[in-house]
C-alpha cells in the first residue's frame, strides 16, 4: 500500500484494512448489514477528516477507532429500540409483560437466536458468545490485537482481557466439540467482492458529495 491515503487510491488500501475492520464491527453488532454500513461510514469520515500528513499506523488507529465507536453507537441505538418495543407491547397489553419494567442490560448480553444473520459454523460459533467474550475473542484470536491494544480500545485492565480471552477460547473449544469440527473454521469472512463494493461505495459517495451545488436562496 501507498503511503498516501486517498480516494484515489482506495482499491489499494481498502482491500488491505477491510476484512479487520468488518470483522471488529461484527463482533460488535447483530449483523453483516450493519457491520457493512459501520465500515463504509468509516471511510468516509476518515477521509473527510484525514488530518494532513498522517503515516499508516495513524490512519490505522483512526479507522480502528471509527469502526468501534460506530458499532458501539449501532448497538446503543438497537438496545434502544428493543425497550421501546417492549414498552408499546406493554402498553397494549399490561398482562402479557408485567416484569417488562424489570428488564436489564444483562438480558441484551447474548444475541437473540433471530437475528444471527449468518449460518456459517464460525461465524455461529462467534455468536453464542455472550458480548463482553464475543468482542475480546475477535479481536485478540481472529484479528491478531494484542492483549494491550485491546484493553486499551476497551478500556479494559490487561488482565481483564486476558482473563476474558482464555474464558472465550474455552468456551470456543466446548462449541467446536459439541459441533464435530476439529478446526476453528473463518469467523466473519470478508470475500474479495465484498471488498470491491466498498470501493466502489466509498468513491461514488465522495463523488456525489464533491458534485453538490449550494442552492442560493
Amino acid at each position: 500500500m501507498t503511503n498516501a491515503i486517498s480516494i484515489e487510491n482506495a482499491e489499494a488500501w481498502i482491500p488491505q484494512w477491510h476484512p479487520r475492520l468488518f470483522r471488529l464491527a461484527r463482533a460488535v453488532v447483530y449483523s453483516d448489514h450493519e457491520a457493512t454500513s459501520v465500515v463504509y461510514a468509516a471511510y468516509l469520515k476518515l477521509l473527510a477528516q484525514l488530518p494532513s500528513g498522517a503515516g499508516q499506523k495513524d490512519v490505522a488507529r483512526h479507522l480502528q477507532n471509527y469502526v468501534f465507536l460506530g458499532a458501539m453507537r449501532e448497538r446503543v441505538l438497537l438496545r434502544g429500540q428493543m425497550l421501546r418495543l417492549l414498552d408499546a407491547a406493554a402498553d397494549a397489553d399490561p398482562a402479557a409483560d408485567a416484569g417488562i419494567d424489570d428488564v436489564s442490560d444483562a438480558q441484551f448480553e447474548g444475541r437473540p437466536a433471530q437475528w444471527v444473520e449468518s449460518e456459517r459454523p464460525g461465524d455461529a460459533i462467534a455468536d453464542a458468545l455472550s458480548d463482553m467474550l464475543r468482542v475480546v475473542f475477535v479481536m485478540t484470536d481472529v484479528i491478531g490485537m494484542t492483549i494491550p491494544e485491546t484493553a486499551r480500545m476497551l478500556h479494559l485492565l490487561d488482565a481483564t482481557v486476558e482473563s476474558r480471552m482464555q474464558r472465550s477460547r474455552l468456551l470456543v473449544m466446548e462449541l467446536l466439540k459439541k459441533l464435530g469440527i476439529r478446526e476453528l473454521p473463518e469467523i466473519y469472512a470478508v470475500s474479495e467482492a465484498q471488498c470491491r463494493a466498498a470501493v466502489a461505495h466509498v468513491r461514488e459517495r465522495m463523488a456525489s458529495s464533491t458534485q453538490r451545488v449550494p442552492v442560493s436562496v
